[in-house]
Protein backbone atom coordinates (compact mmCIF):
# COMPACT_ATOMS: atom_id res chain seq x y z
CA UNK A 1 0.00 0.00 0.00
CA UNK A 2 1.57 3.41 -1.17
CA UNK A 3 -1.47 6.10 -0.35
CA UNK A 4 -4.59 5.70 1.57
CA UNK A 5 -7.04 8.44 1.27
CA UNK A 6 -9.93 9.71 3.70
CA UNK A 7 -13.31 8.52 2.29
CA UNK A 8 -15.46 11.83 1.36
CA UNK A 9 -18.86 10.05 0.92
CA UNK A 10 -21.01 6.51 0.41
CA UNK A 11 -23.38 5.47 -2.21
CA UNK A 12 -26.66 5.12 -1.02
CA UNK A 13 -26.30 1.47 -0.04
CA UNK A 14 -22.42 1.32 0.93
CA UNK A 15 -21.11 -0.80 -1.48
CA UNK A 16 -19.21 2.24 -3.09
CA UNK A 17 -16.68 5.44 -1.84
CA UNK A 18 -15.90 8.64 -3.48
CA UNK A 19 -12.88 9.75 -2.18
CA UNK A 20 -10.33 13.18 -4.09
CA UNK A 21 -6.95 11.89 -4.97
CA UNK A 22 -6.79 14.77 -7.59
CA UNK A 23 -3.24 15.72 -5.94
CA UNK A 24 -1.53 12.44 -5.64
CA UNK A 25 -2.30 12.44 -9.60
CA UNK A 26 -1.62 15.90 -10.92
CA UNK A 27 0.95 17.34 -8.57
CA UNK A 28 4.51 16.44 -7.30
CA UNK A 29 4.48 12.72 -6.27
CA UNK A 30 7.55 11.03 -6.14
CA UNK A 31 5.80 7.64 -5.71
CA UNK A 32 4.41 7.56 -9.09
CA UNK A 33 7.40 9.51 -10.94
CA UNK A 34 10.93 10.16 -9.36
CA UNK A 35 13.43 10.89 -12.00
CA UNK A 36 16.08 12.88 -9.51
CA UNK A 37 19.27 10.94 -9.90
CA UNK A 38 18.63 9.33 -13.43
CA UNK A 39 21.51 10.35 -15.50
CA UNK A 40 22.82 10.11 -19.35
CA UNK A 41 26.04 10.58 -20.52
CA UNK A 42 28.10 13.33 -18.25
CA UNK A 43 24.75 14.71 -16.93
CA UNK A 44 22.79 14.22 -13.78
CA UNK A 45 19.02 15.11 -12.69
CA UNK A 46 20.32 16.74 -9.26
CA UNK A 47 17.09 17.86 -8.42
CA UNK A 48 13.33 18.37 -9.54
CA UNK A 49 11.14 21.16 -8.97
CA UNK A 50 7.48 19.49 -10.13
CA UNK A 51 5.00 22.47 -11.21
CA UNK A 52 2.04 21.66 -10.03
CA UNK A 53 0.28 24.44 -11.40
CA UNK A 54 1.39 22.88 -15.08
CA UNK A 55 0.31 19.39 -14.58
CA UNK A 56 -3.23 17.78 -14.59
CA UNK A 57 -4.89 15.11 -15.23
CA UNK A 58 -5.66 13.88 -19.01
CA UNK A 59 -7.97 10.81 -18.84
CA UNK A 60 -9.98 8.89 -16.14
CA UNK A 61 -10.84 4.84 -17.06
CA UNK A 62 -12.54 2.71 -14.49
CA UNK A 63 -13.28 -1.19 -14.68
CA UNK A 64 -14.28 -3.64 -12.41
CA UNK A 65 -11.72 -4.17 -10.42
CA UNK A 66 -9.12 -0.86 -11.10
CA UNK A 67 -9.20 2.83 -12.19
CA UNK A 68 -6.57 4.39 -14.63
CA UNK A 69 -5.66 7.34 -14.64
CA UNK A 70 -3.85 9.11 -17.18
CA UNK A 71 -1.28 12.88 -16.23
CA UNK A 72 0.31 14.95 -17.53
CA UNK A 73 3.25 16.27 -15.35
CA UNK A 74 5.50 19.03 -15.98
CA UNK A 75 8.74 19.57 -13.69
CA UNK A 76 11.41 21.79 -14.11
CA UNK A 77 14.84 20.04 -13.89
CA UNK A 78 18.70 21.19 -12.11
CA UNK A 79 20.91 19.09 -13.87
CA UNK A 80 24.54 18.54 -12.72
CA UNK A 81 27.49 17.86 -14.63
CA UNK A 82 28.98 14.45 -13.59
CA UNK A 83 32.60 15.39 -14.00
CA UNK A 84 33.19 18.22 -12.14
CA UNK A 85 30.14 18.41 -9.93
CA UNK A 86 28.98 22.00 -10.86
CA UNK A 87 24.92 22.95 -11.34
CA UNK A 88 24.15 23.58 -15.11
CA UNK A 89 22.62 26.93 -15.74
CA UNK A 90 20.36 25.70 -17.84
CA UNK A 91 16.87 24.55 -16.26
CA UNK A 92 15.19 22.61 -18.54
CA UNK A 93 11.64 21.79 -18.60
CA UNK A 94 10.34 18.23 -19.13
CA UNK A 95 6.66 17.38 -19.25
CA UNK A 96 5.76 13.32 -19.43
CA UNK A 97 2.17 11.87 -19.86
CA UNK A 98 1.84 8.67 -17.30
CA UNK A 99 -0.94 6.69 -17.31
CA UNK A 100 -1.11 4.91 -13.22
CA UNK A 101 -3.83 2.09 -12.06
CA UNK A 102 -5.61 1.93 -8.52
CA UNK A 103 -6.23 -1.54 -8.31
CA UNK A 104 -9.03 -3.07 -5.91
CA UNK A 105 -6.77 -5.48 -3.54
CA UNK A 106 -8.20 -9.06 -3.03
CA UNK A 107 -10.32 -10.04 0.69
CA UNK A 108 -7.51 -12.59 1.41
CA UNK A 109 -4.24 -10.56 1.83
CA UNK A 110 -0.90 -12.63 1.46
CA UNK A 111 1.63 -13.27 3.38
CA UNK A 112 4.68 -10.64 2.72
CA UNK A 113 8.43 -12.71 2.08
CA UNK A 114 11.51 -11.06 2.30
CA UNK A 115 13.50 -11.30 -1.06
CA UNK A 116 16.55 -13.02 -1.40
CA UNK A 117 19.20 -11.86 -3.79
CA UNK A 118 20.03 -15.77 -5.16
CA UNK A 119 16.30 -15.91 -5.92
CA UNK A 120 15.43 -13.92 -9.52
CA UNK A 121 12.37 -11.90 -8.05
CA UNK A 122 11.27 -8.24 -7.95
CA UNK A 123 11.41 -6.32 -5.23
CA UNK A 124 10.43 -3.58 -2.93
CA UNK A 125 13.06 -1.65 -0.11
CA UNK A 126 11.73 -0.71 3.14
CA UNK A 127 13.39 0.38 6.02
CA UNK A 128 13.79 -1.02 9.47
CA UNK A 129 14.03 1.11 12.46
CA UNK A 130 15.72 -0.44 15.48
CA UNK A 131 15.04 0.16 19.37
CA UNK A 132 18.16 1.73 19.35
CA UNK A 133 17.34 4.27 16.40
CA UNK A 134 19.42 2.67 14.00
CA UNK A 135 17.89 2.13 10.60
CA UNK A 136 18.73 -0.85 8.35
CA UNK A 137 17.27 -1.09 4.39
CA UNK A 138 15.50 -4.46 3.47
CA UNK A 139 13.74 -5.84 1.20
CA UNK A 140 10.22 -8.01 0.19
CA UNK A 141 10.15 -10.24 -2.47
CA UNK A 142 7.28 -9.25 -5.62
CA UNK A 143 5.19 -12.27 -6.18
CA UNK A 144 2.43 -13.38 -7.98
CA UNK A 145 -0.92 -15.28 -6.33
CA UNK A 146 -1.14 -18.47 -8.27
CA UNK A 147 -3.29 -20.67 -7.62
CA UNK A 148 -3.59 -24.35 -8.72
CA UNK A 149 -7.19 -24.98 -10.83
CA UNK A 150 -6.82 -28.77 -9.46
CA UNK A 151 -5.47 -28.80 -6.26
CA UNK A 152 -5.80 -32.86 -6.65
CA UNK A 153 -3.78 -32.92 -10.16
CA UNK A 154 -1.02 -30.78 -8.14
CA UNK A 155 -0.98 -33.37 -5.20
CA UNK A 156 -1.01 -35.91 -8.04
CA UNK A 157 1.11 -34.53 -10.65
CA UNK A 158 3.09 -31.43 -8.94
CA UNK A 159 1.49 -29.80 -12.12
CA UNK A 160 -2.06 -27.77 -12.56
CA UNK A 161 -2.95 -25.15 -14.71
CA UNK A 162 -3.34 -21.77 -12.43
CA UNK A 163 -6.72 -20.53 -11.77
CA UNK A 164 -5.61 -17.58 -13.11
CA UNK A 165 -2.77 -17.21 -15.43
CA UNK A 166 0.13 -14.54 -15.30
CA UNK A 167 -0.31 -12.43 -18.34
CA UNK A 168 2.45 -9.79 -19.12
CA UNK A 169 2.36 -7.43 -21.98
CA UNK A 170 5.16 -5.58 -23.17
CA UNK A 171 5.08 -2.64 -25.43
CA UNK A 172 7.50 -2.93 -28.57
CA UNK A 173 8.97 1.26 -27.94
CA UNK A 174 9.16 0.26 -23.78
CA UNK A 175 13.34 -0.16 -24.32
CA UNK A 176 13.19 2.50 -27.00
CA UNK A 177 11.87 4.95 -24.53
CA UNK A 178 13.62 4.35 -21.33
CA UNK A 179 17.06 4.64 -23.36
CA UNK A 180 16.47 8.05 -24.85
CA UNK A 181 14.17 9.84 -22.30
CA UNK A 182 17.50 11.05 -20.47
CA UNK A 183 19.03 11.73 -23.86
CA UNK A 184 15.71 14.13 -24.25
CA UNK A 185 15.85 15.97 -21.29
CA UNK A 186 19.72 16.94 -22.68
CA UNK A 187 18.78 18.62 -25.93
Amino acid sequence: VIKAFPIAAFNNDSTAVIFDATSYFSGSNKDILDIKGLSAEETVISNVDYQSNMSYINDVEAYSRNVSVNSEITMKLTLTSRLIGLELTNKPELTVGITTSLTLLDQDKMLVRLADARIGTGYYRFTKFNADGGTKNDYFASRWKLEPKDPEALKRRGTSEPVKPIIIYVDTLFLVITFFLPLKILS
